[in-house]
């Protein structure tokens, strides 16, 4: 953290609260925007915003002394809102309330308010680098209020919440963009929203791709900060993998944790070699589970018009990559050609990250005409911790998990696509279609029914086995392949 604040953090002490004094002779300077390094580009845009914000300010007015009741006996004051506040407003409106206050010695700009106790900016989670106390004027009222200190991109300098308001006992109007109060000298004051301030701030969070449109609710941790939050992840890692090659020609092997010992490895490499046929390398050594036991239907809603696109046009790069993923998907029998569809799709052709060619299908029209499979997904926290003190755990991954489930015979010719070589539909469940991960859940959850939420659990395609005592694992393991081998769904052995 750089800057004017950065001089008033103690780094040392992480959660020591500072005060530093208002020096009321000295000139006040400003704080428009707080921000960490920024590239060229990135500089040339906020200067640009910068000069644009310097035709807006953000109004602080202090408002005349309220009349007082014959019946008044000066104690009480009544705070109101009429029809004149909102002559500054600009209506109709949905703005955050956005005002500039006196922190310290400087005017910040952009301090959002708001009543919940608000410290994450972004989607992440985020450590707090320290607190700090700080004089916050308000009109001509100064307390000293307590900050959280964090290091995230955000359009706001500061958000302010309800205990800066209760001590300042003030009536908050977001309408109106108002907060008031009544001063130590009994005459009402008003701090003024800034509209424009507001608007810019919105339009800041929607163009930058590191944040995202709300504020994220984190609770400020009473326990000292861990040890080894900052460490990169692979130092944190419990353990090593160990690859036990099954052929001399390292295509196929198994991956076991470091942390047994020889004689567990041993025994978890001769089980898994035993166990050899549950899993696959390559798509023509998946058998597919029985149909009679799970397919995936479409339930297309007929009263949906059918919608078939018409060809787009491809780069001789795309539809090359298209070409061999069709010869690919044919000889593995998951395609077969198709004639007459009712519905039709386009490919979509994207660059993965080590530089090979994605081929997608464009399922949207025909997603929008089927309904939603409510069928419940497990909750991913709740998982991890059943997972919590278990002595021994295996993961497992099935094996192009999707293509391993048959389509409904009736709807392959609706899930047809069009290619430089024809028209196919897929004889197994593709990925892109609607309610996939819903049909694969339901299948595991019916199969592993007597395991799940006892020696193992599952989320879609991803599966656990584990075990309290260390000396069962390998028994566990034996009644999950078990189950595997019975309805012939592979698993990927890498």
């Amino acid at each position: 953290m750089e800057g004017h604040l950065g001089n008033l953090i103690d780094h040392e002490k992480t959660w020591a609260a500072q005060r530093v004094e208002s020096n009321t002779e000295e000139e006040v300077q400003k704080i428009h925007v707080i921000h960490g390094p920024l590239n060229s580009e990135a500089v040339r845009v906020l200067r640009a915003e910068l000069n644009d914000a310097a035709s807006s300010k953000c109004i602080m007015l202090v408002g005349p002394e309220l009349k007082r009741s014959k019946t008044d006996d000066g104690s009480k004051w009544t705070i109101t809102f009429t029809e004149k506040d909102l002559n500054r407003i600009q209506l109709p409106h949905n703005d955050a309330f956005v005002i500039t206050l006196r922190i310290g010695t400087f005017n910040v700009r952009r301090i959002l308010v708001d009543q919940v106790p608000l410290i994450g900016f972004s989607g992440a989670l985020v450590w707090p680098l320290g607190m700090i106390t700080l004089p916050v004027r308000a009109g001509l009222v100064v307390l000293d209020m307590e900050f959280v200190v964090v290091d995230v991109p955000s359009p706001y300098n500061a958000i302010v919440r309800h205990t800066w308001l209760h001590k300042l006992k003030a009536i908050t109007s977001t309408y109106h963009q108002v907060v008031r109060f009544i001063g130590a000298n009994g005459r009402q004051e008003d701090v003024y929203g800034d509209q424009t301030a507001a608007k810019r701030c919105y339009v800041n969070a929607v163009r930058s791709s590191k944040q995202t449109s709300r504020v994220n609710l984190i609770e400020v941790p009473e326990a000292p900060v861990l040890e080894d939050v900052s460490r990169p992840a692979d130092e944190k890692a419990e353990e090593d993998l160990i690859t036990f090659l099954i052929t001399e020609d390292s295509s196929r092997f198994f991956l076991i944790g470091s942390s047994l010992c020889e004689t567990d490895r041993n025994e978890t490499f001769d089980f898994l070699q035993r166990n050899i046929k549950v899993f696959a390398w390559t798509p023509y050594e998946m058998p597919g589970i029985d149909p009679s036991f799970i397919c995936h239907e479409l339930n297309i809603d007929w009263a949906k018009h059918p919608i078939v696109q018409k060809a787009r046009r491809s780069s001789p790069i795309h539809s090359e990559a298209v070409i061999n993923e069709v010869n690919r998907l044919l000889n593995a029998k998951a395609i077969r050609e198709v004639q007459y569809p009712r519905w039709l799709a386009n490919t979509v052709v994207v660059k993965k990250k080590n530089g090979k060619w994605r081929v997608c299908v464009d399922y949207s029209n025909l997603n929008d005409a089927c309904p939603k499979d409510f069928f419940p997904l497990p909750r991913i926290d709740q998982l991890v911790d059943a997972t919590a003190s278990h002595a021994r755990l295996s993961f497992m991954d099935a094996y192009r998990g999707y293509h391993q489930i048959a389509m409904s015979e009736g709807d392959v010719d609706n899930a047809a696509f069009i290619t430089p070589h024809g028209i196919f539909g897929y004889l197994v469940m593709p990925f892109g279609l609607k309610n996939v991960g819903a049909t694969f859940q339901r299948m595991i959850t019916k199969m592993f029914e007597r395991l799940l939420g006892d020696t193992m659990m599952a989320y879609i395609d991803d599966m656990v086995v584990k075990s309290m005592v260390a000396s069962d694992h390998l028994a566990h393991l034996a009644e999950a392949f078990e189950i595997l081998k019975k309805h012939k769904l592979c698993l990927n052995a890498e």
